[in-house]
C-alpha cells in the first residue's frame, strides 16, 4: 500500500548537464521532504560539475577556494570512482530522493534513506526514471532509516565486502529540526570510516530559530569531523547561491590506541 497519495503529486523536470531530463514527483500534501528544495539542486549540480570539472593545479585569489582545491581534489576522484561503480553513495534525508538520483544518473551506486513515510515516494521517483539511470549503468536503492539507528546493524545494498561503509555521504537541508540534530550526527559518524567524505548542502535561513539550528549542528559536526566550506566560485557555475552553503566533513584523524 502506498504511503503517498498519487493524485497529490506533481512532477518536476530537470535538465542534467548532458541534456538528460529526470522527473521527480513532488506531493502537495506532507512534510519538508515532500518536495525538491534549492538546497538539493545545488548539490546535485555540484556533483555533477565534480564529475566533468578537474580544479588541480588550479589558483585562486580568495584563500578560502585556495584551501578547499586540495579538498576537491580528492572528491572529484571518489565521485569519478562512484560514478565508475567502484565505491558507493549513500544519501541522508533524501526526501524525494533527487540528489541520489542525479548520482545514480551519472552511473554511482545509491542507496536513498529517509523515514517510512517517504519510502514509497523515492520508489516511485526511481521508478519514474530508470530510463536515465541506466544509461550510465548507475543503481539506485531505497532503505528506511531512522537516524540515531547505528548504520553497522544494517545492510546497504550497494555495499560491498570490500568496501563495508559508504566512501560518499550526500545531505541536502537536513538541518530543519533541533530534536534530529544529535541523531543526525551520530548517524552521519556511524556510517562514516577514514575514507568517507560527506557532501553537506544547507540553505542559510534567518527565519524563527534556524540561525541556532545551524550554530548548533555545525558545533556537533566539528566536534567529529574536519569541515572544509566549498566557495561558489569552486561550484556549479550557474546553479549556486550565496545564501546555500556546501561543506565537505571528514572524520577527524584517530588516535594511535
Amino acid at each position: 500500500m502506498q504511503m503517498f497519495d498519487a493524485d497529490k503529486l506533481y512532477p518536476r523536470e530537470t535538465e542534467l548537464d548532458d541534456g538528460r531530463v529526470m522527473r521527480v514527483y513532488q506531493s502537495e500534501v506532507g512534510d519538508v521532504g515532500c518536495v525538491v528544495w534549492d538546497a538539493a539542486i545545488v548539490l546535485a549540480k555540484f556533483y555533477e560539475h565534480l564529475s566533468g570539472v578537474s580544479h588541480e593545479g588550479s589558483t585562486f585569489d580568495d584563500p578560502a577556494a585556495a584551501a578547499a582545491v586540495q579538498c576537491l581534489c580528492q572528491l572529484r576522484q571518489w565521485v569519478s570512482a562512484c560514478n565508475e561503480g567502484k565505491l558507493s553513495v549513500l544519501e541522508l534525508g533524501a526526501g524525494t530522493g533527487y540528489v541520489g538520483l542525479v548520482a545514480a544518473a551519472m552511473g554511482a551506486r545509491v542507496t536513498v534513506t529517509d523515514l517510512p513515510e517517504f519510502i514509497d515516494l523515492m520508489r516511485h521517483n526511481i521508478d519514474s526514471n530508470v530510463e536515465v539511470i541506466q544509461q550510465k549503468q548507475g543503481v539506485c536503492h531505497v532503505l528506511e532509516l531512522v537516524w540515531g539507528v547505528s548504520l553497522p546493524t544494517l545492510t546497504l545494498p550497494t555495499l560491498t565486502s570490500n568496501c563495508p561503509k559508504p566512501s560518499l555521504i550526500l545531505l541536502a537541508d537536513c538541518i530543519y529540526y533541533e530534536e534530529s540534530l544529535e541523531p543526525l550526527v551520530k548517524t552521519m559518524v556511524s556510517a562514516s570510516s577514514q575514507d568517507t567524505l560527506i557532501i553537506c548542502c544547507h540553505e542559510h535561513r534567518n527565519t524563527d530559530n534556524k540561525p541556532h539550528l545551524q550554530k548548533q549542528f555545525f558545533e556537533e559536526v566539528s566536534k567529529h569531523f574536519r569541515v572544509t566550506r566549498i566557495p561558489t566560485i569552486l561550484q556549479h557555475p550557474v546553479y549556486s547561491s550565496d545564501d546555500i552553503h556546501i561543506h565537505i566533513f571528514r572524520l577527524h584523524d584517530q588516535l594511535p590506541s
